[in-house]
């Protein structure tokens, strides 16, 4: 008996998937929460990296003026503070963040990344800029690249 029920419950025909648009309280359940937009950086640019204060850089997966999605080795926990080093084109910034959620990314026998998103406590300018090419080289190993024409 137990298979004549499971074979119903696949046989029977499923409804329509309704988009969040079309339905009356769509709305409502998939609203955009973030409070900026997000752009994922040049590999050039010197937004693509962050460093952790006293700690390691990560790769950042995309980024706004309230926060960023970062990947890398070091490890993160959801809840915490830390600070963070972003070139901007106002310069070097270092900002408090909070550890918004993180997990790990990718899981190898000998190595292990994590992926994680940080709240910033303030607001940053993370537009593209010319002064933030001039301080790459402050962030990692990475040569200064130079200003465009």
């Amino acid at each position: 008996m137990g298979r004549d029920l499971l074979s119903a419950l696949l046989d029977r025909p499923r409804p329509e998937p309704v988009a969040a648009t079309n339905h009356p309280s769509g709305d409502a359940r998939r609203r955009e929460r973030r409070r900026a937009p997000r752009r994922v950086p040049d590999r050039q640019e010197p937004l693509a990296r962050v460093r952790l204060r006293a700690s390691r850089e990560l790769d950042v997966v995309n980024i706004s003026d309230g926060g960023v999605l970062v990947d890398g080795q070091a490890r993160l926990h959801p809840g915490a503070h830390v600070e963070v080093h972003v070139v901007t084109r106002d310069g070097r910034v270092l900002v408090r963040s909070r550890v918004v959620r993180a997990f790990i990314s990718h899981l190898e026998a000998d190595a292990v990344r994590y992926q994680g998103a940080l709240a910033f406590e303030r607001t940053i300018d993370t537009a593209v800029g010319e002064h933030a090419a001039a301080h790459v080289s402050t962030l990692g190993d990475s040569p200064p690249q130079p200003p465009p024409p």
